[in-house]
């Protein structure tokens, strides 16, 4: 809701109010701040005019402002006797007796404000604020949705939404209006990566290449900037994501990507790698294991059980650090995971698990084809993808054309069916396909699949 402030007064119902220069200082002094000012002016003006509403309103106003409530309520309902039609008034009164926590007078009065002026964007908010407040969420979107759809940047209004939303828990519909709230946020308030998928999300990718450029142009070859550009386009530079941008992402995530990830995004995939090494009966403590793409070692607590021996990777030193304070690795190692696994010897590892990893390569055959041969005979790949609701033009490997896309995100989705003959022509056999939720983003499910494959004997 708006705090109670003083507001030149609007007219959109009521006739013209007649100007007095006397009035006129005192709200200039009002406004500004000088309020001892104010209060002689507007005493005065009332003593020379008992009737003269605006003063009454706006000493009311004020006295509120002051902390003499009772003397403020009297004068701000004295000045809607005088006026009742005035939108503006009913609305600060209203708001004045939200801030009480008199939320039913409240909505009252912003009700009356609606009765004076139905177009009254900011009582819509307010009414829909008081609502949520009230548990009346359903009640509460249709005031607010009123409120956004007759002033689009009251960001106050986007906010109240995506609460009312979430009340309701469509967290989905309460994540879009969260966005279109911070679209609207001053400059200095938003981090350009996340304006700039705000827009995306949006569906307003043309602002969020513009956000994107002009990114690039105040840091020209920034690779997050860069490769989110390309991403907001369509128009993936290659078919993996930029090993800079990684590294320059996760490093500056390091430090709070498992809160995030965990408590606000709801990851799911390192105990689903758990469960099933498990439910395949896994002997404890019998595999050589690289965790590929390790991060901050978050599956590493998942496959130590499983280990005789655990190893991870990354790009992100800083990444690196959290991991090795986990404890649960033998050996870590900063470098692409590409070159890493062509460094292994032939047949080094049991198992190669690749958690969150693959959604930053689009083509995957150079990653399956380095897996298949860092595995020994009945080694097992276990990755988990991003994969889309919508078909994409999926075709085997030998074929022309991918099956892959590059979403606004910055990560690749690919089809199950260019996943699987992918496996199928690397020689190996898939012996589980789990569909699985891999966590959530703007509320709403990531759709994914947990592929656990095993290389010829």
């Amino acid at each position: 809701m708006q705090d109670p402030a003083p507001t030149t007064p609007k007219t959109r119902t009521p006739a013209p109010l007649p100007t007095d220069p006397a009035f006129e200082q005192a709200l200039g002094d009002h406004l500004q701040g000088h309020w001892q000012a104010a209060e002689a002016q507007y005493r005065s003006l009332l003593a020379d005019a008992p009737g003269h509403a605006p003063s009454v309103h706006f000493l009311g106003v004020l006295r509120h402002q002051q902390g003499d409530a009772e003397e403020g309520n009297a004068l701000v309902q004295q000045s809607l006797r005088l006026q009742p039609d005035h939108a503006d008034w009913h609305n600060t009164w209203g708001n004045m007796l939200a801030a009480k926590g008199r939320g039913d007078e409240a909505a009252a009065a912003f009700v009356a404000a609606l009765e004076c002026d139905a177009r009254h964007a900011d009582a819509w908010n307010n009414l829909g604020a008081v609502l949520l407040a009230a548990g009346q969420a359903q009640d509460a979107v249709a005031a607010l949705r009123n409120a956004v759809e007759l002033r689009p940047a009251l960001r106050a209004a986007h906010q109240h939404l995506g609460d009312a939303y979430q009340q309701l828990g469509d967290s989905h519909a309460a994540a879009l209006s969260y966005c279109a709230e911070y679209v609207l946020r001053p400059k200095e308030e938003t981090q350009r990566d996340m304006l700039g998928i705000a827009y995306s999300q949006l569906g307003l990718h043309e602002e969020a290449a513009q956000v994107y450029a002009a990114w690039l142009a105040d840091e020209p070859g920034h690779p997050i900037a860069a490769h989110l550009l390309a991403a907001s386009q369509g128009k993936a530079v290659d078919d993996r994501v930029p090993a800079d941008f990684l590294q320059r992402y996760f490093d500056g995530y390091a430090e709070t990507f498992e809160h995030k990830l965990v408590e606000g995004l709801e990851y799911s995939v390192p105990p689903l790698v758990h469960r099933l090494l498990a439910d395949k009966a896994t002997p404890v403590a019998s595999l050589r294991i690289l965790d590929a793409g390790c991060g901050t070692g978050l599956c590493g607590l998942q496959l130590k059980h499983f280990a005789r021996q655990l190893s991870g990777v990354d790009l992100s030193e800083k990444s690196l650090a959290v991991a090795h304070s986990k404890g649960v690795y033998d050996s870590l190692h900063r470098q692409d995971i590409l070159d890493f696994l062509g460094t292994c010897a032939p047949a080094q590892w049991d198992l190669l698990v690749a958690a969150d990893v693959l959604i930053y390569f689009g083509d995957l055959v150079p990653f399956v084809a380095a897996a298949h041969a860092a595995l020994a005979p009945g080694g097992r790949l276990l990755a988990s993808f991003e994969v889309r609701d919508a078909p994409l033009h999926a075709r085997a490997p030998s074929q022309p054309g991918p099956g892959y896309v590059l979403q606004p995100s910055g990560r690749y989705s690919h089809s199950e069916s260019y996943l699987l003959d992918t496996l199928r022509a690397a020689d190996f056999t898939v012996q589980e396909r789990l569909p699985i939720h891999i966590r959530k983003e703007l509320g709403r499910p990531v759709q994914g699949l947990l592929l656990l494959a095993r290389k010829a004997q």
